[in-house]
Formats: C-alpha cells, sequence, structure tokens
C-alpha cells in the first residue's frame, strides 16, 4: 500500500513539479543560499524515487547508450580536474562537484522522466508545466510593481522590457520548441488546450519574456515551422564537420578574449570585445590574470568568487571548459551532448542554438532548464524510435 502511494507516477511527477517551480520562486523571491541549496535535496529525492520505481516496476530502460555519454562525461571532468589539481600542488574544489552536478543532474532525471512516463503523458505534464510557468511569470511581474510610464518605454532596439525575465526566459523556449515540434499531435490529453494551442501561447510566453537573443530565435524558430522538413535527417559527414567548427570557433574565440589579441581587433577592426560581450571579457581577464589558480573544471567560478565576491561565473560555458581542462574534454562535451540528440533538422537546429549560446553565454547553471531540454532531446528520439518500431 505504501509502495503504490510513494511510488505512483503521480506522486513522483508532483514532486517533480514542486523541485521545479520550488528552483524557480527562489530566484524571483532572492532566497538565501541556505534555503535556496534545499532545491538540489528535491531534486535528488525525486531522482532517488525515480530510480526506486524504474527498479521496482523492473522498466527496460531506453537511451541507454545516450545516457552514458553524460556519465562518462561527468566522470572525465571529475578525473582530469583531479589530475590539473594535483600538478598544481592543490586540491580538488568542491565547486569542481557542484558544476559537475549541473551536468549530471539534468540528464539523469530527463532519463528517468523518459523512462517512466509515456509520450502522452509527458505532453500533458508539460502543457502543465507551461500553464503553471505562465502564472509564476505573471507573480514576478505583480511584485515588479510595474507602472504605465515604464511599459511606455519598451524598446526592442535598447533591449528594454519591464516584462523581461531571465527566469523564465528558458523555460519559454523550451515550452516553444517542445510544441513546436509536437504540435500536430493535436491532442487534448486529458487537458484543456491542445498541443497546437499550447505552440502559440508558447511563443508568445517567449516574446513576452523579451530576451532579444530569444526572440529572434523563436521568430525564426516559428517560420522554418512552416516549412515542413522538421524531420529530414542530416548525414552524419555534415554533422562532424559543424561540431568541428564549434568546437574551433571556441578556441579562436578564446584566443580573441586574451588582452593583446583583444587589443589587436580593437586596432584593426575597431570592434570593443568588452561592449561586444557585455562585459564578460573584463570577467574573462580576471580569470587569466590569476590563471595560475586554474585547477580544474568549477576553478574560474572560485577566482571570479575571490576577486568580485561570491555569485560571480564566467558567462560562456564553452570557454570556460576549455581554459579549466583543456581542448580534449571541450570536445568530449561537444560530441556527448550531440550525442543526446536525433539527427533529424529540428534537433539540431536547437542543439546549436543552446551551443552558440553557451559560447557567448552561459546556461548550464541554470540546470532546470536543461532538465526540459534533454527532455526535449529525449522525446524526439524516443518518437522516432516509435515510428520506426525501434527499441533500444
Amino acid at each position: 500500500m505504501l509502495k503504490r502511494i510513494f511510488f505512483s507516477k503521480k506522486i513522483l511527477i508532483t514532486i517533480f513539479f514542486i523541485a521545479f517551480f520550488y528552483s524557480i520562486f527562489t530566484k524571483i523571491f532572492n532566497f538565501t543560499n541556505s534555503i535556496d541549496n534545499l532545491k538540489y535535496i528535491l531534486f535528488l529525492l525525486n531522482l532517488l524515487l525515480d530510480c526506486i520505481y524504474i527498479y521496482y516496476n523492473k522498466i527496460q530502460l531506453k537511451l541507454k547508450r545516450e545516457y552514458l555519454y553524460i556519465l562518462l562525461l561527468s566522470i572525465l571532468l571529475f578525473f582530469v580536474s583531479l589530475i590539473i589539481a594535483i600538478m598544481n600542488h592543490s586540491f580538488i574544489s568542491f565547486r569542481t562537484i557542484i558544476e559537475i552536478i549541473y551536468i549530471l543532474l539534468p540528464a539523469s532525471c530527463a532519463f528517468c522522466i523518459i523512462n517512466i512516463f509515456t509520450l502522452n503523458e509527458i505532453i500533458s505534464y508539460i502543457k502543465l508545466l507551461l500553464f503553471f510557468s505562465l502564472i509564476a511569470y505573471f507573480i514576478e511581474l505583480a511584485i515588479s510593481n510595474i507602472s504605465v510610464n515604464d511599459v511606455l518605454k519598451i524598446s526592442f532596439l535598447n533591449s528594454y522590457s519591464p516584462f523581461e525575465s531571465y527566469i523564465f526566459a528558458d523555460v519559454s523556449v523550451f515550452c516553444f520548441c517542445f510544441f513546436s515540434y509536437f504540435k500536430e499531435s493535436d491532442q487534448k490529453n486529458n487537458f484543456i488546450v491542445t498541443t497546437n494551442q499550447c505552440y502559440y501561447i508558447s511563443f508568445l510566453f517567449v516574446i513576452m519574456t523579451f530576451k532579444r537573443i530569444l526572440v529572434l530565435f523563436a521568430i525564426c524558430l516559428f517560420i522554418f515551422n512552416l516549412l515542413k522538413i522538421k524531420d529530414l535527417v542530416i548525414p552524419k559527414k555534415i554533422i562532424y564537420i559543424l561540431l568541428a567548427i564549434l568546437f574551433v570557433s571556441t578556441v579562436f574565440y578564446t584566443w580573441l578574449l586574451e588582452g593583446h589579441n583583444s587589443k589587436i581587433l580593437m586596432d584593426l577592426f575597431s570592434i570593443n570585445l568588452e561592449k561586444f560581450t557585455v562585459g564578460r571579457q573584463w570577467y574573462f581577464s580576471i580569470v587569466e590574470a590569476n590563471s595560475h589558480f586554474l585547477n580544474g573544471y568549477g576553478s574560474s567560478t572560485n577566482i571570479l568568487s575571490n576577486v568580485l565576491g561570491e555569485g560571480k561565473y564566467l558567462e560562456m560555458d564553452l570557454v570556460k571548459i576549455y581554459i579549466e581542462t583543456g581542448p580534449i574534454v571541450l570536445a568530449f562535451f561537444i560530441y556527448a551532448y550531440w550525442r543526446q540528440i536525433y539527427n533529424n533538422l529540428f534537433s539540431l537546429i536547437v542543439f546549436f542554438f543552446l551551443f552558440i549560446n553557451m559560447l557567448f553565454s552561459h546556461s548550464l547553471t541554470t540546470f532546470y532548464a536543461w532538465i526540459l531540454f534533454f527532455l526535449l532531446f529525449y522525446t524526439i528520439k524516443i518518437n522516432f524510435q516509435m515510428k520506426k518500431g525501434e527499441t533500444k
């Protein structure tokens, strides 16, 4: 009886929703670290119960190979960081463990969800997630005391809107991507709106959060959806070339960020990298000046926290991985994440958008959003396998 109560699907998804929206409300209300850290306990509890449910119900796991790559990446990050720390006569940082969790936890949660719930159940729960996210978004707006004068100052060129929200930007984009792919199922799935209606609602959600890059991406994806070529399978040779370009771009961009090189760029082309990176080059210069303290994954965060105060982050995920752990780990990071997706055009567009965003900005620390993006990639893979009658 207790097993039925505590390990039912409804209980599992309820705990997930509590953990997910607790993570969001910690940002809305700026909870202290001690209260904020409760979100990790909630997600770990959810993950533990998911694993018990899978074990007791003897569920045959899907997408094991994909998840294995994330496990291998996490192990690689740990041991490379350990080796670098030993070579520098130092100790592996607790921050290393935290940032590995930022990678491993989202993939683990998404892996359990895709193995416990059916595709139709997941679609229903994403509708619910969209609905609750909108409520939470309006709560954020309500406590912001927006005036009519603020609304009149809205400017896309100046990137100002009182409705802007970095908290819900990733969530809104995920919802739009998810319903972009599944909108043609057009099923109610025991919910009051169809997937097609959720598609348009989530598109408006992205527009409201007013992050320019995300808004432009959503508009481009909206136009792309009209072409009906989302399931076009891309040859692996082309994908390998694109992955190589992504790797080289990261190395080259890191080289540009170095002090003497950025000065050359300014002298030759009058490009101010400090303005282009919105202050991120300054963070990079601090890490560069203290590079002798780079002791593996997460160490740049320690440097910035020591110099500028707690909570500072390099804010360029791929550059960060490259300077902290080297080219081999960066290459495997890109490869491991690519292995999570199906090689259809839609998945690749979302994948490369996320990685270009990680090159110039950061998102790995927003781990609750990465649960959703892993889930997006997994549901698309499962959808293809169901169409082909595959089981893996």
